[in-house]
Formats: structure tokens, C-alpha cells, sequence
């Protein structure tokens, strides 16, 4: 049954809406529930309720954005790891994506970067 118009969504629902779109990590995810202004708890047992289903992994996240960049365009890992921090990347999520980096392909991708 869909809510009407003068009920609340709930925070999970909320959280399912925004992953519908695209994937996000968890820290992105709160903060935009906060935005919208559900309560922290909430926020809380909204989030811990997708990790336990598997629809919230931050390491999954991270190595999915990464190879996504690198199939459109030649990404440093530098950059990738700017972009990964910015949309709220917790630190080990973003070492392990970056873990296969390699300093000839890093090289080759700023050369063609500045082609």
C-alpha cells in the first residue's frame, strides 16, 4: 500500500528511495536523512536495518565508484580518493578500493589525462 500524501515516510522507506537512485555509503545516507529531518536514532535503526540486509556496504560502495570512474574516463587515485571522501567514504573503504592502484598505471593515467 503506498502512503498518501499526508502521511510521513519513514526513514527507512526514505533511505530505500535514495539507494533506488544509486548507491551510497553510510555516513551520505545519514546525513541526508538529517537533512530531511528525521531524528538520529531513526537514522540509526534505518540504516543499521540496510546493512543488515546487505543494501548499505561501504567497501562495496567504494570499489563500485571506482571502477565505474576508471571505465568512463583515465582517474588518478588521488582524484578518486578526493571524490570517495567527499560523498562521505569511510577511510578503510576507500584504502581498499584503492588497494590495486599502480604507480605505472597511475602514470599512464595522468598522461592521458593531460592529452
Amino acid at each position: 500500500m503506498c502512503p498518501s500524501a499526508r502521511e510521513p515516510i519513514s526513514c527507512y522507506s526514505r533511505a530505500v528511495h535514495l539507494l533506488a537512485r544509486r548507491a551510497h555509503f553510510r555516513q551520505e545516507l545519514a546525513r541526508k536523512l538529517s537533512e530531511r529531518g528525521y531524528q538520529d536514532e531513526e537514522v540509526r535503526e534505518a540504516l543499521d536495518r540496510l546493512e543488515g540486509q546487505g543494501l548499505v556496504r561501504d567497501a562495496d560502495t567504494a570499489q563500485q565508484f571506482v571502477e565505474a570512474r576508471r571505465r568512463r574516463a583515465p582517474v588518478g587515485a588521488a582524484r578518486l580518493r578526493a571524490d570517495l571522501l567527499r560523498r562521505c567514504a569511510p577511510a578503510a573503504a576507500v584504502a581498499g578500493a584503492l588497494l590495486d592502484t599502480n604507480p605505472e598505471e597511475e602514470s599512464l593515467r595522468a598522461a592521458q589525462s593531460a592529452r
